[in-house]
């Protein structure tokens, strides 16, 4: 699948998540920074609140390597200068201990979407949302579908721990 392809399997899987609650979806929107520079956005959406309006944005990543550090940093920095609400990281073969890490400081969501998968949908590895998440943090770590294993965590210090171990672990075939 090419990256474009990627993106626009994002939106739609993003689109059919929103419908229910009256969020409008975007695909490639361009914003303009608090600098004034424009900025293309691979997916947005906004929703109106109690009166106020909520806008997030979504960074794809069709990789064949996890999502490093400086991914989720560029992204913290573009939610920033955007106004942005909430900022949501999409991978298609997860995160580095250090994305995590940096997604926890910066209150951006991780998700994985496996465009392979039929009926694919986002499966969040983390959904932070505020910088003093880490304390609070708690979840699972769940191994692919087809081992059914999961791992329980109630640190951010605790599932960056779990993320190593994963890393460091042999990898066999079909996991």
């Amino acid at each position: 699948m090419h990256w474009e392809s990627y993106e626009a399997l994002v939106e739609n899987v993003c689109r059919e998540l929103a419908r229910a609650q009256g969020i409008k979806v975007y695909p490639k929107r361009q914003y303009t920074s608090k600098s004034g520079r424009p900025i293309e956005v691979d997916v947005s959406f906004e929703l109106e609140a109690l009166g106020s309006r909520i806008f997030g944005i979504v960074e794809c990543k069709h990789y064949s390597r996890k999502v490093e550090a400086t991914e989720v940093m560029i992204l913290a920095k573009t939610k920033e200068q955007l106004g942005a609400h909430k900022g949501i990281l999409v991978s298609t073969v997860g995160f580095q201990s250090g994305a995590i890490a940096e997604a926890i400081q910066e209150g951006i969501a991780l998700a994985t979407l496996q465009p392979e998968v039929e009926g694919a949908s986002l499966d969040y590895v983390l959904r932070a949302d505020r910088r003093d998440s880490a304390s609070s943090l708690r979840g699972l770590v769940r191994l692919p579908s087809a081992t059914g294993v999961e791992f329980p965590f109630s640190s951010g210090a605790e599932l960056i721990s779990l993320i190593r171990q994963f890393e460091a672990f042999p990898r066999r075939s079909g996991l």
